[in-house]
């Protein structure tokens, strides 16, 4: 029995091994941001010259809207982006193809705890990161709308105990300066929050993600910011 049992162990250990590089290998192949990156490069190429586009994170590319002002919209929101992201990866393949307008909802996850760089240095980033990203998609197409960092809601895993709302605040404050410098039109998002700043109570999934009405509000507000930049944008 005792050899039996080493010898199941063994074969146990064995297979938990395989299983960990199966597990760690399919992780490698399917990394969200390589996938979704493909997704984005496949369907630009099927979408037709008169499109517009929304530029973002996990909460633009969970967004099931299909149009805007009354145009087609394209979806290049990727999961766990941050502004360099944004000006690396995404921009470079609209370059074939540019959208007629561009609105830009980022930030985020620029602003998780998890740096180890001072609130300083990680706002002077932060700046210049944000100015080189809205360069880049100001020689991309004219018409270009940012929109502030959302609220994140208190007391939830992916809320504020993992993303800093003093920096999100630091961070909105910079995207306010460096578009006014660039004539570039801000929608904002403090309208989700709650007196505190923080998320309203029960408005997000995990304390980032939204619910389907906080959503809408979301869009709401992504809607001022295509009328800003799209001369009689009809709401969708």
């Amino acid at each position: 029995l005792g050899l039996w049992t080493i010898g199941a162990y063994r074969q146990l250990a064995s297979f938990d091994r395989k299983l960990n590089n199966v597990i760690q290998n399919t992780a490698f192949q399917f990394d969200h941001r390589k996938v979704r990156l493909f997704v984005i490069r496949s369907q630009l190429e099927q979408s037709g010259t008169e499109y517009f586009a929304i530029a973002g994170d996990s909460i633009a590319e969970a967004l099931s809207r299909t149009s805007a002002c009354g145009k087609p919209l394209f979806n290049a929101g990727i999961g766990g982006a941050t502004v360099a992201d944004i000006e690396i990866d995404v921009l470079p393949l609209m370059r074939k193809q540019p959208p007629a307008s561009l609105l830009i909802a980022i930030g985020i996850n620029d602003s998780k705890h998890s740096s180890a760089k001072l609130p300083a240095e990680r706002l002077a980033d932060f700046e210049r990161a944000y100015q080189s990203m809205l360069t880049a998609a100001r020689a991309l197409t004219p018409r270009v709308a940012v929109a502030t960092i959302g609220p994140v809601e208190k007391g939830k895993e992916l809320g504020d105990a993992t993303f800093d709302m003093k920096l999100i605040r630091q961070f909105n404050d910079a995207i306010r300066r460096i578009a006014a410098a660039m004539s570039v039109p801000v929608t904002e998002l403090s309208g989700l929050a709650d007196a505190q700043g923080f998320a309203h109570e029960g408005s997000t999934i995990d304390g980032v993600h939204l619910t389907s009405d906080a959503y809408a509000r979301w869009w709401a507000a992504m809607e001022r910011g295509w009328s800003a930049i799209v001369k009689d944008c009809r709401s969708s």
